[in-house]
């Protein structure tokens, strides 16, 4: 893999490269023409630079020549200025043959101007232009990096006017024909190089945004992509694809499209981490700020748009350390990951915008191109921290499909071991039944007379209904017993529970308190008939021998204010004591009261949770210590 992207590299160095064509004829050398000194001309041929300011931009070159200017650096690094800048250039003669190229970086600057005295006509000037308002068929020098071509035949001077909405950033050489092809193709190979590699972090974005859909990854292959197409732009190539027009326009927009692209990824990304509130919305704010900056642009402010688009970068430099340091929740792959990479960016971004200003005397190359390379190190941090989150969220969605997988397995087993149960019960009820049907039947046959066939009628119901409850309970946790809401009456339901549910002797027991009345309401008669059943038996089963049970129907609202009717049963408690009221309506639950009796402990829990399903509730409370009451209450 190593070995193929080095040679896509070289190719692509290659094919950046110009062509090594033959020089065209030069111009005539004069008889004056002086001669070299030594077989190795110098590499630079500028013998001096001096700066003027124009701080309105409107001098013309006639006013220019007579002010004074003052020395500068090779460099010169002066922002974001409204007027224009002049250089006087004194430059060597050329030798015999030789045409020199006034090489000048970077190659986004808009307009550049050079003028040198007309030996025809003495005290005029010609003029040539360059720049990025240029289209590249038009230019004087036909490559991705801006100059003129000079055949200066004593030495000479030039003076270059420089205006631009971007910063003021300029160097200057003065090299012969073949030096200045050879440096434009070695900065072909490097800036394809970069470009190759940002290209990589690009695609490999976009295929693990492909393979795992994660938003985050979306916003960063965009961010990437504006960038990409930016640095394209700036290193001077949309230009040459664009031979007839002017490449300033989508140069400015790429660089105002940058900072809402970037600073939402990072929204996106710090979300992840969850800083305080105030600095998302901070965040949010810069996002809405950033798009400023295209409007100003669209009304034609495009020097205050990109000195605004400035300032938000600065304040994205503060903002991204203090985000990862207020961060508290740590997420894939590390709250401390972040912390290191957003404070390894903020000092990247500030490196970059102090050279493209000019405020840190750094070597040439570094200024012209650090804000280039300030891409090209977030985008590594950047991606190498999105990989470090890939890598553990891949982890973490392993894991994900294997608990899936277990829990599937375990669904699998619990299924089969509720069917087995199913079955199981099924079986039990229809086995047991019948020989309780055979035994009932024999005891008709025979005739058993007396407490013995109440003591053998007795044990036999309390058996049918043990196997019943455990049928219901079955039944019920299968979601076999749905309701079935119709209109009835509760009263009824309450008599035909007692003449079912209850002998003879037993329902003298039972005293009921109701006034004549109808007690309508929409239920399932079936799953009231169960519970009231059940309340019937265990206090006619677990209350003192002998004893009366108070059974009251009334109209009661519950705690929401609905409307509906209340059963309340009152019963006396044996010496035993009371159940445990926390624990009366758990499964299986029996109180030491109930152990001399026939039951199962499922009575009370179906009750409860048939009640629940039909919109009502089941409660149990304690009158002194000496009665139980159990209250249900259902909607009408």
């Amino acid at each position: 893999m190593l070995r193929l992207l080095g040679l896509l590299l070289l190719c692509w160095a290659w094919a950046s490269a110009p062509a090594a064509a033959p020089a065209p004829p030069a111009a005539p050398a004069p008889a004056t023409a002086p001669t070299p000194t030594s077989p190795l001309p110098q590499p630079n041929r500028l013998l001096a630079q001096s700066l003027y300011v124009d701080l309105h931009g409107h001098l013309p070159i006639e006013q220019v020549q007579a002010r004074p200017f003052e020395p500068v650096p090779a460099l010169l690094a002066r922002g974001y200025f409204d007027g224009a800048h002049w250089l006087r250039l004194v430059v060597r003669p050329a030798y015999a043959g030789e045409r020199l190229v006034l090489r000048l970086r970077p190659s986004y600057l808009d307009a550049l101007t050079l003028y040198h005295a007309d030996p025809a006509r003495p005290g005029a000037w010609l003029a040539q232009h360059s720049g990025d308002r240029v289209p590249f068929g038009l230019r004087p020098y036909a490559s991705v990096v801006l100059g003129f071509e000079l055949f200066p035949a004593t030495e000479t001077v030039y003076y270059l006017r420089l205006q631009s909405t971007s910063t003021h950033l300029l160097k200057v050489e003065v090299l012969p024909w073949q030096a200045a092809r050879l440096a434009d193709i070695r900065l072909g190979m490097l800036k394809w190089t970069y470009l190759a590699i940002m290209l990589w972090i690009l695609f490999s974005a976009c295929f693990a945004f492909a393979a795992q859909r994660d938003a985050l990854l979306g916003w960063f292959a965009l961010a990437q992509a504006v960038f990409v197409a930016y640095a394209f732009a700036i290193m001077g190539y949309w230009a040459a694809l664009l031979p007839q027009h002017s490449a300033d326009i989508p140069t400015s927009l790429l660089v105002l499209l940058i900072a809402p692209t970037t600073y939402w990824f990072h929204h996106q990304l710090a979300a992840q981490f969850q800083p305080p509130a105030w600095l998302m919305h901070g965040m949010k704010g810069l996002v809405l700020a950033s798009c400023i900056g295209l409007l100003l642009y669209a009304l034609g402010h495009a020097r205050l748009a990109l000195q605004i688009n400035l300032i938000w970068s600065l304040v994205l430099a503060l903002m991204l350390p203090l985000l990862a340091t207020l961060a508290r929740h740590s997420a894939a792959p590390s709250l401390s990951a972040l912390r290191a990479v957003y404070g390894a960016s903020a000092l990247v971004l500030l490196w970059s915008l102090g050279t493209l200003l000019g405020w840190l005397p750094l070597a040439a190359d570094l200024a012209m191109y650090g804000i280039l390379l300030q891409g090209f190190l977030s985008a590594l941090l950047m991606a190498l921290l999105l990989y470090l989150r890939a890598r553990v969220l891949v982890q973490q969605q392993a894991q994900a499909r294997t608990q899936w997988a277990m829990a599937q397995q375990r669904n699998e087993l619990d299924r089969q071991r509720l069917q087995e149960q199913q079955r199981f019960v099924a079986m039990l009820t229809h086995e047991i039944k019948t020989p309780l049907a055979t035994v009932q039947f024999s005891l008709d046959t025979l005739q058993v007379q007396g407490p013995a066939r109440a003591r053998i009628d007795r044990a036999l119901a309390d058996m049918n209904l043990l196997v019943e409850r455990c049928r219901q309970s079955d039944q019920f946790e299968h979601q076999a017993l749905g309701d079935e809401m119709r209109p009835c009456d509760l009263l009824a339901l309450v008599q035909q529970a007692l003449a079912s549910s209850v002998n003879a002797n037993e329902a003298q027991r039972v005293r009921v308190q109701a006034a004549p009345s109808a007690y309508p309401l929409t239920s399932d008669p079936y799953l009231i008939g169960i519970v009231l059943g059940n309340l019937l038996d265990n206090a006619l089963k677990y209350a003192a021998p002998q004893s009366a049970i108070d059974l009251r129907v009334q109209a009661a609202a519950d705690a929401q204010g609905r409307a509906g009717w209340q059963i309340e049963l009152d019963n006396a408690l044996r010496p035993a004591g009371a159940p445990d009221l926390e624990r009366v309506f758990q499964k299986y639950y029996r109180a030491p009261a109930a152990h001399g009796k026939v039951g199962s402990g499922l009575g009370l829990h179906l009750s409860h949770a048939i009640a629940q399903q039909l919109g009502g509730a089941l409660g149990c409370t304690l009158l002194g210590h000496e009665r139980i009451r159990f209250t249900l209450w259902l909607p009408q």
